[in-house]
């Protein structure tokens, strides 16, 4: 789990390369985390339901990890909705685009 935290604060950086958010995103993976986490191990506890156990070394626990990353989700939502980057970053791909597409004012055909 401490090697797991690291890895998805990488992660949520590179998806959106603002350090606040991502660590943001951290903390909401590791919220759903601990909810998920928590549900099952009161079902598992409470025999409510016997085909998931809440132990972290049985496949159970991939339905945690998928409750972390859903809050992750859930925070990446928010932000978007929020406006996302205040400053666009400026790639270059999307600059060479852009200027594949505009013309030319020297170069274009005078009309007649």
């Amino acid at each position: 789990m401490v090697l797991i935290i690291p890895i998805i604060y990488i992660l949520s950086w590179r998806t959106c390369r603002n350090l606040g958010q991502a660590l943001q995103e951290t903390v909401a993976w590791c919220v759903g985390y601990l909810i998920t986490g928590g549900v099952l191990l009161l079902m598992s506890y409470g025999n409510w339901l016997d085909l998931v156990s809440g132990r972290p070394d049985q496949p159970g626990a991939l339905i945690a990890i998928l409750g972390g990353f859903g809050g992750m989700l859930i925070s990446r939502i928010v932000w978007k909705r929020r406006g996302g980057h205040l400053k666009q970053s400026s790639n270059r791909w999307i600059r060479a685009l852009h200027a594949a597409r505009s013309t030319d004012v020297s170069k274009a055909r005078p009309r007649r």
